[in-house]
């Protein structure tokens, strides 16, 4: 296991407590331990979604339709974003990037230089096009791209894959 720890799910009357159970390829929500409530697989088919304000307070996850909000403290939801980095979709990357610039385009996508707010190091990400993605497939094409990366630099390297389009502005990453 790499992180556990308390999360509250807001309700009209009663809160509800749950433990959260992160482990390498699949992260468990549940009362107890042994029968888990909530489940997703850590994998560029699933999202989740971070909150902030000032600081970060909590995280949402689709379950049945929708998305399912659950509260915790900041500093354990900035830890699971850093587990998760890279490893899953995250929505809505408008919070925690500043888009600066194009850097360059081409037939179904094109690259921006954004700034990671909270580190304030620049970074190139990729927007797909949706209309592209209708025309190929996508999962495959984001492995490939994401193997790109996987080299044997010594310099650190970001990935990040956004998808867009003309009327939802809402950016999807890792």
């Amino acid at each position: 296991m790499l992180l556990q720890f308390e999360c509250l799910r807001k309700h009209l009357i009663f809160d509800k407590a749950y433990i959260l159970q992160c482990y390498e390829r699949e992260v468990f929500i549940g009362e107890n331990r042994a029968k888990p409530k909530y489940y997703f697989e850590v994998s560029l088919k699933n999202f989740i979604v971070f909150h902030t304000e000032q600081d970060y307070f909590g995280f949402s996850i689709p379950y049945r339709g929708k998305l399912k909000l659950f509260h915790a403290n900041s500093k354990k939801v900035r830890e699971l974003k850093l587990l998760l980095s890279g490893k899953i979709l995250f929505g809505d990357l408008n919070q925690f990037y500043l888009q600066k610039h194009q850097l360059g385009h081409g037939s179904f996508s094109y690259v921006n230089l954004l700034q990671n707010l909270e580190t304030k190091e620049m970074v190139a990400a990729k927007f797909l096009s949706k209309q592209w993605k209708h025309k190929t497939n996508t999962e495959r094409m984001k492995a490939i791209i994401l193997k790109l990366f996987k080299g044997n630099n010594k310099r650190k390297q970001y990935s990040i894959i956004f998808e867009s389009s003309k009327y939802n502005q809402n950016k999807r990453g890792l």
